[in-house]
């Protein structure tokens, strides 16, 4: 009489004795369902947070944008490289687990928002890893990275770039009005024309936009061009100027227009508009410098 044990596709073991076939206790699937249920309980805990502080200001109204196309680019490349699926070792993933788990239950009990979402992005990465395998995890290494876009910069970090980008802009801005005849000054992050004072807030900043735009073009350089570090270089290089200089037009706009209908048109639905219709200007910009690029290194290679 031989015994054997067979591995099914999802881990069962099925006890194969003289022909006949006895299936034991789903344990392995509760083995291997338990660690994803809590994953799943985490990144709800996390996404929850995220749609009540951060998501619903105009600074992170794009992170959930992000975070759908960085999901859709992880479930396409599983797809194209299901021959590399393979069981992942279980040390690691614990080991990984056991790591951040204090971690997310002590920045969830202050409401450290950024670091739940960092603690939930590789939790998922090493859950990836356990139900895929490591071959497959490096396949699709860079949607993994990428959805690491969509957490939240620290308050530190932010409010830097912010002040950064608040006094640049402001001083661009009126540069560029003075360029186009008008009475416009700058103290700092305020714009003053003709007697109005306008303020340079967070949410105008760009920080968002620029982010958005560098993500959705690294997305860019994956999809269509070779994904090599040159291709991400030349993306990332491209697109934070390209964002700079569509949000300081948006500014210029929006003081043209002040100027003329008076400051109260900031407090319509123009306002926003204007930042999702300056982002599809700089989306369209680097759909045409990419295109540029690609025509000119085909000519080159001729």
């Amino acid at each position: 009489m031989v015994n054997r044990i067979v591995v099914g596709k999802w881990g069962s073991e099925v006890l194969q004795s003289r022909g006949q076939r006895l299936n034991l206790p789903a344990v392995a699937y509760v083995a291997k369902a338990l660690p994803m249920g809590v994953f799943f309980v985490w990144s709800l805990a996390a996404l929850w947070s995220l749609a009540q502080q951060t998501w619903q200001t105009e600074a992170g109204s794009l992170a959930p944008l992000v975070l759908l196309l960085g999901l859709w680019s992880l479930f396409e490349c599983r797809a194209r490289n299901r021959h590399l699926i393979a069981a992942g070792a279980i040390g690691p993933a614990i080991t990984v687990v056991c790591v951040i788990l204090p971690i997310y239950v002590i920045a969830s009990a202050i409401d450290m928002v950024a670091v739940m979402a960092v603690c939930v992005w590789v939790g998922g990465i090493a859950a990836f890893y356990y139900f895929n395998g490591a071959a497959l995890t490096r396949a699709c290494g860079f949607p993994l990275a990428f959805l690491g876009l969509a957490i939240p910069l620290p308050y530190s970090l932010s409010m830097t770039a912010n002040l950064f980008l608040r006094d640049f802009i402001a001083d661009f801005a009126s540069r560029f009005g003075r360029f186009l005849s008008l009475e416009t000054a700058v103290d700092r992050h305020y714009i003053f024309i003709d007697q109005y004072q306008l303020s340079i807030d967070n949410a105008c900043a760009g920080a968002s936009s620029t982010m958005s735009l560098v993500a959705i073009g690294l997305l860019f350089a994956h999809w269509f061009q070779e994904a090599n570090w040159k291709g991400y270089l030349f993306a990332f290089a491209v697109s934070v100027p390209i964002a700079l200089v569509a949000n300081v037009l948006r500014i210029i706009t929006l003081l043209v227009m002040v100027r003329t209908l008076g400051p109260g048109l900031l407090d319509t639905a123009l306002h926003p508009l204007s930042g999702v219709l300056s982002f599809a200007f700089a989306l369209a910009m680097f759909g045409i410098v990419q295109r540029t690029a690609v025509i000119v290194r085909k000519g080159a290679q001729k």
